[in-house]
């Protein structure tokens, strides 16, 4: 059987995954075929290959970088890469984008330290678990500050970056100071207590200032708040979300704000009442005539 049609199948492994992967996210081995990239959706769990109909550019360039070394070398897209997915799993990215699991052929195992094979179907689709996939948010103590986006992807292809040590930041504001000699461990927030499409929180305990990073993409619409107070969201590693904290317990939420989305609402619904009015009115009209006719 080829791999196409091990994806056309609906594998086991996809029930198991959609049972066991959350909290982490999960991918598919590129050679799973095409079928495979929207995995996550069909069978309900978060994947992290990030192909959607609506990509975000800066989370298909971190999957590049995760899988090539390097930011994408073009100044205008020339490639599909919304169904690059992720297929080399040595890479850093892949543990600071919480992908604890990934769904392969059987004859593709994942022969990396850290990685073990955690399911194996009699379909021949096995799912591998990655050990050291970072938690869905957790705390760094150090920063690297960069001047711009093209450094940020730089920063983060550097084979000498380390994500649990040192968050990469575009904006310096409320950034804690840069690394020190004898860094703390990231610290894993201590609960997830809400988790949807459009919006996040989290409850983080600090022991001293650092920022909260979390594996979710970042775009302008999100807001963030910190015990209830609106704070200042940080694109970091490039491509994700962060917010710098002091020391302490704190309850940390994100909101997805998005004018286009909410104006094409209003648009839709003040389009669909019309249409009921029209065609209320219309009804009545032919009730009328055929009155009057018979």
């Amino acid at each position: 059987m080829c791999s196409s049609d091990l994806a056309d199948a609906h594998p086991a492994a996809y029930d198991w995954l959609h049972q066991h992967a959350r909290p982490n996210r999960a991918t598919n081995d590129v050679h799973l075929g095409n079928a495979a990239h929207n995995f996550g959706l069909r069978w309900r769990f978060e994947s992290a290959g990030g192909y959607h109909s609506l990509p975000i550019w800066r989370y298909l360039n971190l999957l590049y970088i995760a899988n090539h070394g390097a930011p994408y070398p073009r100044d205008k897209l020339g490639d599909d890469l919304t169904g690059q997915g992720l297929w080399r799993f040595s890479s850093p990215i892949v543990d600071l984008l919480s992908v604890g699991w990934v769904a392969a052929p059987r004859d593709r195992p994942i022969d990396l330290p850290g990685w073990s094979r955690a399911f194996t179907g009699d379909d021949g689709v096995d799912v591998w678990q990655n050990r050291r996939a970072f938690p869905r948010a957790f705390v760094v103590y150090g920063a690297e500050r960069v001047a711009d986006d093209a450094a940020a992807a730089r920063a983060v292809a550097a084979p000498t970056w380390n994500p649990s040590r040192s968050v990469i930041v575009e904006d310096d504001v409320g950034v804690p100071p840069p690394l020190p000699a004898h860094p703390l461990p990231p610290s894993q927030p201590s609960e997830f207590v809400r988790a949807g499409p459009d919006d996040l929180a989290v409850d983080v305990t600090l022991e001293r200032p650092g920022v909260l990073v979390t594996s979710e993409p970042w775009y302008p619409g999100w807001r963030v708040t910190v015990d209830g107070k609106p704070a200042a969201s940080l694109r970091v590693d490039y491509a994700l979300r962060g917010v710098a904290l002091p020391p302490g317990r704190h309850a940390v939420g994100w909101r997805l704000f998005c004018p286009p989305l909410r104006d094409g609402a209003i648009v839709t619904l003040l389009a669909l009442a019309a249409a009921a009015v029209i065609t209320s009115v219309d009804a009545r009209r032919r009730r009328r005539r055929a009155a009057r006719a018979a």
